[in-house]
This record gives structure tokens, C-alpha cells and sequence, in this order.
């Protein structure tokens, strides 16, 4: 055992912009005790923000363009998309660094981490995690427990369960009874294990807010608040069951603010000539009506309640649904024959169909290549709110201007960051659109902005930190357990959290090169994870 514990709470997309009104009125007494004795600030997301890559950056210390994880869909095959997961991870994670340092480690509910791989304790997997039916934590029969004693898999899919039928309290009580399955579950690991490092994440807070931003400081029907005050209630149970030795740890992968405007980005590649659709009269005439799979199904889901017919979208046939355009990405409504770059699915970027690299690829390497680029991203520089004039985004890039590592050729060719209150669609009758409120579906999105606090032994109190980011987690908490970091990390270790003469801020850091044997070791590891060896 260490001398030093540490458990690190995850919020999916938790934000001081919430947080701390709630504390304000009173409404959030656990959180308002690690603030004020605590050190806090905002955590710099990854670009663009978005939870694989934030979690994944966080649990690794490093950049997309070392771990490999850019968003929940890969785009290095060009044969077919793949949805990533713990096999698509190519860096160390914390859980290696502190195993290989001879420490018991506990993992619950972190994004992307099915299918579990042998630790020096347990991984219990989190979002992208097939089912209950699936091999979701090590060891094994730790899964069977779990699910004896009413355990609730944050499965793939989940977060769409409003889009099927379900009313909005029908939605918050499926997601409040699953914060609380798996807070009783952490609780009893807790309880249970001996652990020197606990991380566990709940992504409850971003479900809610993507789909009920909009409830935030309802005098009634504040479902956002009670998301939070549940969350509360959590962390001070938690807090019950550390010990005087133990650092605790709020972190988020992102940030969340409001959606007010989209843009239809597809449709503006339409319109600049470097996209072409496959032409439907049925599916144009549709869309040129405002008849989008995003605005029919917040009315069938009415229409269901209504006339009292449960499942009333489940029973309408794939083929039918598929004929409704969509404002999200469908390849198959993209020529990618007369196609040079297009936006793909579930991601803040676009994708060059470069010839060679891709089947149908059109783009020639080299110096077309590098034009479209350049064309391509003083056309998004130039893209203004048509009311106010403000920038539609505040960064576009060439992919290896904010990547560095083995895996930049995985990203996309552009990465992009909007404005706060700008959302990406497909395609639409439009570019711009600035009455979301017509739209139906999400109110909130992802901002780049998280939270970050340390509470706990030689820890400041009461202190405000700036200029943390994903990538320092890791390294502040291997510094704080005694373990050195390695030079291949990004971030660096917060020193600024630590009391100015306590142990931590005395030590020096120790960095320490990664050599072949411990790759080896690691790729092992993996192996057998994946019961290739």
C-alpha cells in the first residue's frame, strides 16, 4: 500500500458555470466543501472537446496524436468507420503506470475502456461497453456481482433512449436509477478492495444536459439541478469513506454551454462545390420541407403519449425511417465519387477523400491536397453569424498543427472548434440555422472548458488555480503517489495545487524515459486483455 490514496470522481462534462451557481444557493453542500477546502479551476478539454478524447487524454497524460483516440469513431480504415474503444488506446494509461508501480487500482464506469484489460485490481467499462451479456470487467466474475446485485451497464445507445418514445421524467428516472446503481456499486468496491488509486466516472451530468440545458433555473422542473444534487449526495457519501491520506479529485472531460445556433456543414460544402449529394427528389422534397429525423421525433414521441401507443417508433420499419433525411451524417446520402471533402459523423472536422488513401478518393496528394486545405479553411474562417457577424468558429486547423505523435495520420484532415452556442448539422434546406428552438434535440453541447479540484492532505485551500489541462491529470496524481512521469506525456505536472512546504512540493520531479522493456511489458498486458496470448 501507498502512503498516499487517491480517488478521482469523474463528471462527464460537468462545468463551474453550473456548479458554482448551485453552490451559491445552497443546493450542492458536498461540492462547496471541496471548493473551499480545496484547489480548483477550469480544465482545459481537448480540440475538439469531446469525451473520448478528453477521458482518454486525461487517463494518459497525452495528446490524441500519441493515445490514438480522436472521438467515438475511427477513420484510419477507409474501408468502413470503426467505433473505438479500449483496443483503438495506443499510450499507457494511468492504471499501467501505477500497477507496474506495484499499486492496487480501481476503474468504474471511464468512457471507452470495454473491453477491460488486466489490471493490478479491477476495471469495471464504461460507455461503449456492448451489455450486461458482454465480458465488461476484470476480473471476470466481478461483471457477474455486479450485475446480481442490480448493476445498470452504461451500454452503447443509451444516451438516445429520448429519440425512442420516452417522455423527458421517464428519461431523468431511467438515468437517476442508473447514477444510483452505479454509485452503490463504487461504494461497495470501495468498501471492499484495497485500492491506492479509485477512479470513477459518472456521465449522468452530460446526458442531461445535452438534452435539458434548457431546464437550468426553472423554479420547477430543474432536472438538472437534481442531477447535481444527486451527484452531491454521492461525493459525500464518498468522502465518508476516505481516510486522512487520501487526495480527492473532481475532473471533467469537457465543459457544456447552451445551443443556439447550427450550422448545416454539409450543405455549405454543397454550396462551395466540394460536395455533392446523391440525388433523391423524395429525400430533397423532405428536406426542403423541414422534415428531418431530428424534428419528426420529438412530434412522434407526442403523438405516441397521445394516442397511447407504447413503442410506437420502435414499430416503424428501419427501411421507412432511413427515407427521412437526417441533419446528422448518413455516407449514403454523400457521391463521394464528385466528393473532395465532407464532415463525417460524430465529430468536429471534416475529411479530405484523398485519392489512394481512400476507395472512391478524388484528391490528389501533395499540392491539391495542401490547396483544399488552405481553401477550405479560410471558407470556415470567413463564415459569420448572419444577424451579429460573429465568427461561426474560434479555431480551424490542420490536423498536425495541434496533433504531434505516431497516430496524427488517424485524425482528420481539418479539426475545428466552434463558437460557444453553434452546433454542427448535416444537410438542410439551409446554412445557418438560428432557431434551434423549432429543431427539438439538443439544447446543450460540449464546451471546452471542464472542471478540475484537488482536496485533501498538502492541498491548498480555498485556492483558485488557471491554465490546467486534460493532459496534467495524470502527471499531478503519479508526482503526488511518488512515482516518476514519464517524458513522453504532454501535460505537466500542477504544482501550484500543493502547499508551498509540504512533501509533494519539496520533492522534485522525476521523469523517466519509457524504454522498450516496459512497451513490451505493456503490449503483453494488452494481449492477454484481449486473450490474444
Amino acid at each position: 500500500m501507498n502512503p498516499r490514496k487517491v480517488l478521482v470522481i469523474g463528471l462527464d462534462g460537468a462545468t463551474w458555470d453550473v456548479i458554482l451557481k448551485y453552490v451559491e444557493a445552497g443546493h450542492l453542500p458536498a461540492f462547496d466543501r471541496l471548493l473551499r477546502g480545496g484547489t480548483w479551476g477550469s480544465l482545459r478539454s481537448t480540440i475538439p472537446a469531446s469525451t473520448p478524447s478528453g477521458w482518454m487524454s486525461m487517463v494518459t497524460g497525452v495528446n490524441p496524436g500519441k493515445h490514438n483516440i480522436y472521438g467515438f469513431f475511427s477513420f484510419d480504415n477507409p474501408k468502413r468507420v470503426a467505433v473505438t474503444n479500449h483496443k483503438t488506446l495506443k499510450a499507457r494509461a494511468i492504471w499501467d503506470y501505477l500497477g507496474a508501480g506495484g499499486l492496487n487500482v480501481g476503474m468504474v464506469n471511464i468512457p471507452l475502456t470495454y473491453p477491460p484489460v488486466p489490471v493490478n485490481g479491477f476495471m469495471v467499462s464504461g460507455m461503449g461497453t456492448p451489455g450486461e451479456k458482454s465480458t465488461f470487467a476484470y476480473p471476470t466474475a466481478l461483471g457477474a456481482e455486479l450485475i446480481a446485485k442490480g448493476y445498470i451497464v452504461e451500454a452503447e445507445g443509451d444516451a438516445g433512449l429520448h429519440l425512442i418514445g420516452v417522455s423527458e421524467e421517464e428519461y431523468a428516472q431511467k438515468v437517476w436509477q442508473g447514477l444510483g446503481k452505479r454509485a452503490e456499486a463504487s461504494l461497495d468496491l470501495m468498501r471492499e478492495h484495497d485500492w491506492d488509486f479509485l477512479m470513477v466516472v459518472f456521465t449522468e451530468t452530460d446526458r442531461m444536459q445535452h438534452f435539458y440545458w434548457e431546464n437550468i433555473g426553472r423554479t420547477q422542473g430543474d432536472t438538472i439541478l437534481e442531477t447535481y444534487r444527486r451527484i452531491d449526495g454521492i461525493i459525500a457519501e464518498m468522502l465518508n469513506h476516505v481516510d486522512k491520506t487520501t487526495t480527492v479529485f473532481l475532473t471533467s472531460d469537457h465543459g457544456f454551454c447552451s445551443v443556439k445556433e447550427r450550422l448545416y456543414i454539409n450543405t455549405f460544402l454543397m454550396r462551395l462545390g466540394l460536395l455533392r449529394n446523391k440525388r433523391s427528389l423524395l429525400v430533397e422534397l423532405l428536406r426542403k420541407l423541414g422534415f428531418t429525423r431530428q424534428r419528426l421525433s420529438p412530434l412522434m414521441q407526442r403523438l405516441a403519449r397521445k394516442i397511447n401507443i407504447d413503442g410506437l417508433l420502435k414499430a416503424i420499419p428501419r427501411r421507412l425511417i432511413e427515407m427521412v433525411p437526417s441533419e446528422t451524417f448518413d455516407l449514403r446520402q454523400i457521391d463521394l465519387t464528385r466528393t473532395k471533402v465532407y464532415y463525417p459523423f460524430s465529430s468536429d472536422g471534416l475529411k479530405v477523400n484523398l485519392r489512394k488513401r481512400d476507395p472512391k478518393g478524388i484528391v490528389q496528394s501533395g499540392n491539391e491536397y495542401d490547396s483544399l486545405l488552405t481553401y477550405v479553411i479560410d471558407k470556415l474562417n470567413e463564415l459569420r453569424h448572419p444577424e451579429t457577424g460573429e465568427k461561426v468558429f474560434s479555431h480551424v486547423f490542420r490536423r498536425d498543427e495541434i496533433y504531434h505523435g505516431p497516430y496524427v495520420k488517424n485524425a482528420l484532415d481539418i479539426v475545428f472548434e466552434l463558437q460557444d452556442n453553434w452546433l454542427l448539422g448535416n444537410f438542410s434546406d439551409q446554412v445557418i440555422s438560428t432557431h434551434l428552438a423549432e429543431d427539438g434535440y439538443w439544447s446543450g453541447k460540449h464546451a471546452p472548458s471542464g472542471i478540475f479540484l484537488a482536496w485533501g492532505p498538502d492541498i491548498k485551500q480555498g485556492t483558485k488555480i488557471d491554465g490546467a489541462d486534460v493532459t496534467d491529470v495524470t502527471p499531478t496524481i503519479l508526482h503526488l503517489m511518488g512515482l516518476p512521469v514519464s517524458e513522453n506525456m504532454d501535460g505537466r505536472v500542477l504544482q501550484d495545487i500543493f502547499e508551498q512546504d509540504s512533501e509533494p512540493a519539496r520533492r522534485k520531479v522525476v521523469y523517466q524515459c519509457e524504454g522498450e522493456e516496459v512497451k513490451v511489458k505493456g503490449r503483453i498486458r494488452k494481449l492477454k486483455g484481449l486473450g490474444k496470448i
